[in-house]
């Protein structure tokens, strides 16, 4: 996680902008003075840092929740696979059990 802190006092404004290299998510927190208030630094980056991390847990929230959907479909993919794969196999299984009783017989016969 990076954190950027962006302070200017002619504007009475301070910028804090996390970025997340993991999931590429970038949140920027924003404060401003009104008219007539009088600047405090400090206490403009700790509004525009809660600013950015209530953003950026938001958008945690939805990079996982895409997550989640995305593993799911995956999953109904390979269940789906995997009850092909199963089918198969019991029909395999039933084939060669007919075959084996051909077989048994052909052998007595000859």
């Amino acid at each position: 996680m990076r954190k950027q802190v962006i302070s200017n006092a002619e504007q009475k404004m301070n910028i804090v902008i996390l970025s997340d290299e993991a999931t590429n998510i970038i949140a920027k927190g924003i404060s401003r003075c009104h008219d007539g208030d009088e600047y405090n630094e400090e206490l403009g980056i700790r509004i525009a840092n809660t600013r950015a991390w209530l953003k950026y847990y938001e958008k945690l929230a939805k990079y996982n929740q895409r997550r989640i959907n995305n593993l799911q479909e995956y999953a109904a993919i390979i269940d789906a696979r995997m009850a092909q794969a199963d089918y198969t196999i019991n029909l395999a299984n039933v084939r060669a059990e007919q075959i084996k009783k051909e077989y048994e017989e052909l052998l007595k016969n000859v």
